[in-house]
């Protein structure tokens, strides 16, 4: 089998964005350059990672011609081989449609660390919409990249990641999902001065006059026992100048430690 190390390095790269949600189904795509060939072993199109075999993954060249492998390469080949014609140093790319960072591309702001080891791959930017698969998307987001990016974010379509090497480029692919999810939830939270669980009717009025509040977030477990304490937090502030948002239901199951942490203390 020709390329036999790239291609054994992106299935078990495609295999580990799957086991760690980054992928599902077919969508997705990695890419890694050979040492020596200006060859590319990218994953093929429409075919189950599960049941894939490193003789699967398709090889092109650096314009993205087909020229080995059973199955047609990924449609977003112009995306990887733009990249990795733009920028010597990379030799491995990812793109994925990883639910967080999918949801932050929605928006414009780029994402900015939240913790210390997001920093390396920051900023991250949002590259306008454009079709998958085309040139056009394939040479914006190599401008967004520049010369030393290592992830962007697609517009309504998923993020793209780069290293100089498979370790690399799935460690910008975490972090950059992590940035997200931290952000997604860090915009939840920080809209109330104080977050606090179930408990909150009897321990309100301390809390308040402590802190200062001007406004306040509770968020508990659905269910009837819920409801009344949600009754009890609107008598007790009723009178008082404060605003209060009462979330009904379980926060959905964040995919990081230090946000699960804090969804975790949220529903105590």
């Amino acid at each position: 089998m020709k390329y036999e190390k790239i291609r054994k390095q992106v299935l078990e790269a495609i295999l580990q964005a799957v086991e760690q949600g980054l992928i599902n189904g077919t969508s997705g795509n990695i890419a890694l350059r050979d040492d020596e060939d200006d060859v590319v072993a990218i994953t093929p199109s429409g075919v189950a990672y599960g049941t894939m075999k490193p003789e699967d993954i398709a090889i092109v060249d650096l314009n993205g011609k087909w020229m080995d492998g059973p199955y047609k390469p990924s449609s977003e080949v112009p995306m990887h081989t733009a990249v990795l014609r733009a920028r010597p140093d990379v030799k491995a790319t990812v793109h994925t449609h990883a639910m967080f960072a999918t949801i932050m591309a929605m928006g414009d702001e780029s994402l900015r660390p939240i913790i210390p080891p997001q920093c390396e791959f920051t900023p991250v930017h949002v590259v306008p919409f454009t079709m998958p698969g085309s040139d056009d998307a394939a040479n914006k987001v190599a401008e967004a990249l520049g010369e030393d990016g290592r992830s962007v974010l697609i517009k309504n379509h998923g993020m793209f990641c780069c290293g100089k090497d498979m370790k690399s480029a799935m460690d910008a692919t975490i972090y950059t999902e992590e940035m997200a999810v931290t952000t997604y939830y860090a915009k939840f939270y920080v809209s109330s001065d104080i977050i606090f669980g179930k408990d909150a009717a009897k321990e309100l009025p301390g809390i308040l006059k402590e802190y200062e509040a001007k406004s306040v977030m509770v968020v508990y477990d659905s269910g009837v026992k819920a409801a009344g304490i949600a009754e009890k937090i609107l008598e007790q502030i009723e009178k008082a100048d404060v605003k209060v948002t009462v979330f009904d239901g379980v926060i959905p199951n964040p995919t990081n430690e230090a946000v699960e942490e804090a969804a975790m203390l949220a529903r105590e």
